[in-house]
């Protein structure tokens, strides 16, 4: 099962939320003929986690390290110092990773499934439970 890419469409409804980084203000500089303005620019963060339901209390998720190493060189003489990302989130393995684990949380029995929960990281808990009181109203009506 692990082998095997999961998409949304394997499953006849499902219910997707990500999470973002923090936005960004960046104070940004233009030159005009008039002289110089100044203004904050807001930067939209990035996609980094993906939680799915695919029934009401079954839920699954992904999150990418975003955690920044540094990489350390010397060149000429000089110290440069890298900061390097060490994953980024990727839509498809993201959703898929989240269905696998969505799917074994079907499988398992409500004490089971709180235990599985348990492993969900501490910084996509907050979505995870709003997902999770979303999916009781989301499907509610399963026929």
């Amino acid at each position: 099962m692990k082998n095997k890419l999961l998409t949304l469409k394997d499953f006849d409804k499902t219910l997707v939320g990500y999470l973002y980084e923090k936005d960004q203000q960046v104070a940004k500089i233009n030159y005009k003929m008039s002289g110089l303005e100044a203004y904050i620019e807001t930067i939209k963060g990035k996609k980094i986690g993906v939680v799915i339901a695919i029934d009401s209390n079954v839920l699954g998720w992904s999150l990418c390290n975003t955690k920044i190493r540094e990489e350390v060189t010397i060149e000429d003489g000089a110290v440069i110092v890298q900061k390097i990302p060490n994953d980024t989130f990727n839509k498809s393995e993201g959703i898929s990773k989240a269905l696998q684990r969505a799917d074994i949380a079907s499988t398992l029995s409500t004490r089971e499934r709180e235990s599985f929960y348990r492993k969900v990281p501490f910084s996509i808990q907050e979505l995870f439970n709003k997902m999770n009181e979303r999916s009781e109203q989301y499907f509610k009506y399963n026929d």
